[in-house]
C-alpha cells in the first residue's frame, strides 16, 4: 500500500495554499500555512487545526 501525500490544501482561516509534511504516524501529515502561521495535521481524510505546531 502507497500513502500519498494529500493533495494541496487551502488554509481554512486565510485560503493559502498549506504544503504537507509525512509524520511518522501512517496517514497522518502536518502542514503549516505560511501565511498566517496556523499549523494543520490531516488525518483519515480531515484537516484539523493544530496549535502546538503553529507559528508563535
Amino acid at each position: 500500500m502507497t500513502i500519498k501525500t494529500p493533495k494541496n490544501e487551502m488554509c481554512p482561516i486565510c485560503s493559502v495554499e498549506i504544503s504537507w509534511n509525512q509524520t511518522p504516524t501512517p496517514g497522518t501529515f502536518r502542514g503549516q500555512c505560511p501565511n498566517c502561521g496556523m499549523g494543520f495535521t490531516f488525518m483519515n481524510g480531515t484537516i484539523i487545526s493544530d496549535p502546538k505546531f503553529s507559528k508563535k
